[in-house]
């Protein structure tokens, strides 16, 4: 009988034991201030919002930036008309090509 108690008194020690290890790692996981994208990739929601709220509005100003060189640059009275082109391609690239 007292070897039984001795056994149970144990497993339950351990069991505590057990308990109080994760109850410790719990609280040092809950602790550490970064988590989601903080913790990944050293970054908040915020810091994201704003470097994507930035680069479309950097997008959007290239844009229209660009605009004024629309003409030159996709017209056929641009840099390079297609009556000057045409007769340097070869035929394997017109066939080929499909644009």
């Amino acid at each position: 009988v007292n070897k039984n108690c001795q056994g149970l008194l144990n497993s339950q020690i351990k069991i505590e034991e057990d308990h109080k290890r994760q109850q410790r790692m719990s609280t040092m996981v809950s602790s550490i201030p970064f988590h989601g994208w903080k913790a990944t990739w050293g970054s908040s929601y915020e810091a994201l919002a704003l470097y994507r709220i930035t680069l479309g509005f950097l997008l959007t100003l290239e844009l229209v930036l660009r605009f004024r060189f629309l003409h030159a640059f996709y017209s056929d009275q641009g840099t390079l008309p297609l009556d000057l082109l045409m007769p340097k391609v070869d035929d394997l690239y017109k066939t080929i090509c499909i644009h």
